[in-house]
């Protein structure tokens, strides 16, 4: 279902363990361009059983493959296990979410108070093609961490940054 969405590039539906439930439906994602989470969730719920709807959609750059081309699906699972190790609920994203709020109010010359995950170049005074590459800069610096072009031009809010910080601090 996900893979019939225009922005999606390609993607994996994987169970993700759960000490309560056994397990959850999670699904990796690379997209063309960017999208967000919730546009995919209702993409999904309008082709799917709601059971089968991916609790979480996670963004990669891209999901490894074998010889023959099929995806990797013990290294699908394995990546899925590092995102998720980084994204238990107020611990490692919360802190690079306020680190790179910080970040992003110093590069657009705004406070902090302005600013939130949903701040993009559409919604955020002085967020200009300048002030993107000042926080891209700022990003690298501060995480020790290197994005590729297309990292760079999918940073369209506050939120695909932190998600890409902490796939990429994850690594």
């Amino acid at each position: 279902c996900l893979n019939m969405h225009p922005m999606v590039v390609e993607s994996v539906a994987l169970g993700a363990a759960d000490a309560d439930w056994g397990e959850w439906v999670a699904a990796l994602v690379v997209v063309a361009e960017p999208v967000d989470e919730t546009e995919l969730v209702k993409w999904c719920r309008a082709h799917l059983s709601e059971y089968k709807v991916p609790k979480r959609i996670l963004f990669v750059n891209e999901l490894k493959k074998g010889p023959s081309g099929k995806i990797l699906q013990e290294q699908a699972r394995s990546d899925l296990k590092k995102l998720l190790e980084t994204d238990q609920g107020d611990n490692e994203t919360s802190d690079h979410g306020a680190i790179v709020l910080s970040l992003a109010a110093r590069s657009f010359k705004l406070s902090q108070s302005e600013l939130s995950t949903s701040s993009s170049p559409e919604n955020t005074v002085g967020w200009d093609s300048l002030a993107h590459m000042d926080l891209v800069v700022a990003l690298e610096k501060h995480f020790g961490i290197r994005f590729s072009p297309r990292d760079i031009m999918q940073i369209d809010s506050l939120q695909r940054a932190i998600e890409l910080v902490t796939l990429k601090v994850a690594r």
